[in-house]
């Protein structure tokens, strides 16, 4: 009994993995192109907003320095 369950299991595992297989083969895989433009995209974006969060750092600093709320 302990053998044929753990057959059943192999086999409901393999079953699995060609199902994954099948399901990958579906996909549509975008070309080298596109990553590319993608991932200056993504940099482009993160650049744009690590630049307006450094900024407004730098001006929210003036500012608690200028009101006095904070002595260095």
């Amino acid at each position: 009994m302990r053998a044929s369950r753990k057959e059943n299991v192999y086999r409901r595992i393999e079953r699995f993995l060609r199902e994954v297989w099948s399901e990958l083969s579906k996909v549509l895989w975008p070309s080298k192109q596109e990553i590319v433009n993608n991932t200056v995209v993504v940099i482009g974006v993160l650049v744009t907003f690590g630049g307006c969060v450094w900024v407004l750092d730098l001006v929210f600093r003036y500012l608690v320095r200028v009101l006095g709320l904070y002595s260095t």
